[in-house]
C-alpha cells in the first residue's frame, strides 16, 4: 500500500517569473561593473602611484590635457579576465617636480650661475641629482656628461609608469584598492538593478 501526497505552489509562475528576473539583475549587475572598473580603474591606480612618487595623478592617468607620461589599455570582458596594461618609456626628472625648471641666467660678466639640479622622484624626497647633472640651452631636460670631457653628454633618466605601477611599494596599495573599489561598485550595481 503506498500514499501519494502533492503538493502545489499557488504563485509558482509569479516565483519563476522573479527568480528570472533575479538572474537578469545580476547579469545586468556585473555588466555594469565592468564598465564601471574599466573608466574607475586607471584613476584609483594613478592616485595610489602618486601617493609614493612625486609624480602627478594626471600625468599617470592618461585620460584629459596635459603631459602624458605613458598610456593604459584596459582588456578582458569579464570581471575575472580584466587587465590593466600600463606601457611608456622611461622618464626625465622633469615630472618629478625637478628644480631648477630651466638653467639661471648668467651673471653680469658672462659667467653662469651655480645651480643644482634636484627632483622628488619619491614624494616628499627630494634629492640632488648628481655634480656633474646640468640643464641644456634651449631645454630643460637634465644632461650628465659620460667622461671627463666636455661631450658626450646623455639626457638624465627615472623610471616609467610601468616600473612605478608594478614596484613593491605600489602594487600591494593598488590591489587592496582596486578590490575595496570593485566591491563597493558591485554591491552598488546589484542594489540599483534589483530596484
Amino acid at each position: 500500500m503506498g500514499s501519494t501526497i502533492k503538493a502545489q505552489i499557488k504563485n509558482f509562475k509569479e516565483v519563476q517569473k522573479n527568480l528570472k528576473s533575479i538572474k537578469a539583475a545580476g547579469e545586468k549587475a556585473v555588466k555594469r561593473t565592468v564598465s564601471d572598473i574599466r573608466s574607475r580603474a586607471p584613476g584609483w591606480v594613478s592616485q595610489e602611484v602618486a601617493a609614493v612618487y612625486g609624480i602627478k595623478k594626471g600625468e599617470v592617468n592618461p585620460a584629459g590635457k596635459g603631459a602624458k607620461a605613458g598610456s593604459i589599455s584596459v582588456r578582458g570582458e569579464t570581471i575575472d579576465n580584466l587587465q590593466l596594461v600600463y606601457s611608456g618609456r622611461v622618464l626625465t626628472p622633469t615630472h618629478f617636480g625637478m628644480t631648477p625648471r630651466s638653467r639661471p641666467a648668467s651673471q653680469p660678466g658672462g659667467r653662469p650661475r651655480k645651480y643644482t639640479v634636484k627632483a622628488a622622484v619619491f614624494k616628499g624626497q627630494k634629492k640632488t641629482l648628481g655634480s656633474n647633472v646640468f640643464l641644456g640651452g634651449s631645454a630643460s631636460i637634465p644632461f650628465k656628461r659620460v667622461g671627463n670631457s666636455r661631450l658626450p653628454i646623455k639626457a638624465v633618466k627615472t623610471l616609467s609608469v610601468p616600473q612605478m605601477v608594478g614596484s613593491d611599494r605600489v602594487m600591494p596599495q593598488v590591489k587592496k584598492r582596486l578590490n575595496e573599489e570593485i566591491g563597493k561598485r558591485l554591491d552598488n550595481n546589484v542594489k540599483n538593478a534589483m530596484k
